[in-house]
């Protein structure tokens, strides 16, 4: 909690903008108790404005009282868009499955090529490689050696922010790019409108028209459910 505050109010005292004068260090978290609480708590020490995404569950999570912008979502997945989309950088710190799940999500993400590769700092190695067992990995083969470069551990505060400053994050998107080039290389596939005779209860368009409601989004006349 100590380390996850002052890692907040050194981000929080960061003066650092880009070409178009926009802060790099905004700090944005879950918006709830514990790690979450320290994000915010820090950034309201130094009088940095902050965010807090928070996700409405029957009895758990609350928003805490030290974020300026609190968002509430019902939906983990849009939540986690929200803290990908705009991410510059991720800090994860020791947590539970919902941890879990949005580490992996980014990771993954920035593994794909679907988002810029940025900063990704593990805090904690020794919990981190307790839990989670990375060579393993690459050495099955689920994951490749060069995956493992896509994070690294942090032991302190000042260790987090001297590499969210000093990083140099690059595009990772080669792997994007080259499936872009394979689909828009591929050819559609051409629907066939002619009735199925091994599939008695499809119909073409055409005849089923007149009894079957067609759907909007792919034109294809469902099955009347009578």
């Amino acid at each position: 909690y100590a380390e996850a505050r002052h890692l907040a109010q050194l981000a929080g005292k960061a003066n650092v903008t880009d070409e178009e004068g926009r802060r790099h260090f905004v700090v944005c978290s879950g918006g709830g108790p514990s790690i979450m609480e320290a994000a915010n708590r820090g950034a309201h020490d130094v009088g940095a404005e902050s965010i807090g995404l928070n996700i409405v569950l029957p009895m758990e999570q609350r928003p805490n009282p030290f974020q300026t912008v609190d968002i509430e979502f019902r939906y983990f997945f849009v939540r986690k868009v929200m803290f990908v989309k705009y991410a510059r950088g991720f800090i994860i710190f020791p947590g539970g499955f919902g941890t879990m799940d949005e580490l992996f999500e980014a990771l993954t993400l920035i593994q794909t090529g679907r988002m810029q590769r940025v900063p990704f700092l593990l805090f904690g190695r020794d919990f981190w490689q307790s839990i989670i067992n990375w060579d393993a990995l690459a050495d099955a083969g689920t994951i490749s050696a060069e995956d493992l470069d896509l994070f690294r551990f942090v032991e302190s505060a000042s260790e987090a922010v001297h590499v969210s400053k000093t990083g140099s994050p690059q595009p990772h998107e080669t792997r994007f790019q080259d499936a872009s080039r394979r689909v828009e290389a591929t050819p559609a596939p051409v629907r066939s409108t002619a009735p199925d005779p091994a599939l008695p209860w499809r119909r073409s368009p055409a005849s089923a028209r007149s009894s079957s409601p067609v759907c909007r989004g792919c034109r294809v006349p469902h099955l009347n459910q009578g």
